[in-house]
């Protein structure tokens, strides 16, 4: 008789609904960055990431992310599964910032 360990399996790509997370995946993580201009007022970065980016949830949080994107260059807005990033960046897009996604380092 083959041992447990022996029999095969695979890994789900996502954990089942019924565990109470439905938004954790095991692929890959990305993170979605926010790109400086000179173009855009604070106050517009602001208001755009706390009304699109519901993770962003105030507006201290939304400064803290212009101010280091202002200074540094870039800036990290969120981190989470490639293709609600990809929603996120598509409706900042639309509002004229510059974002992208990469994987985690």
């Amino acid at each position: 008789m083959p041992a447990i360990l022996d029999a095969p399996f695979s890994i789900p790509d996502t954990i089942p609904s019924w565990l109470g997370r439905q938004d954790i995946s095991l692929e890959t993580p990305y993170r979605a960055l926010l790109w400086n201009d000179d173009v855009h007022s604070f106050d517009h970065v602001v208001s755009v990431l706390v009304r699109l980016v519901p993770e962003v949830k105030s507006q201290e949080h939304a400064h803290e992310i212009a101010l280091t994107a202002h200074l540094q260059g870039r800036a990290i807005i969120v981190r989470g599964g490639r293709e609600r990033l990809a929603d996120y960046r598509d409706s900042l897009e639309a509002m004229g910032l510059t974002v992208t996604i990469e994987p985690e380092a």
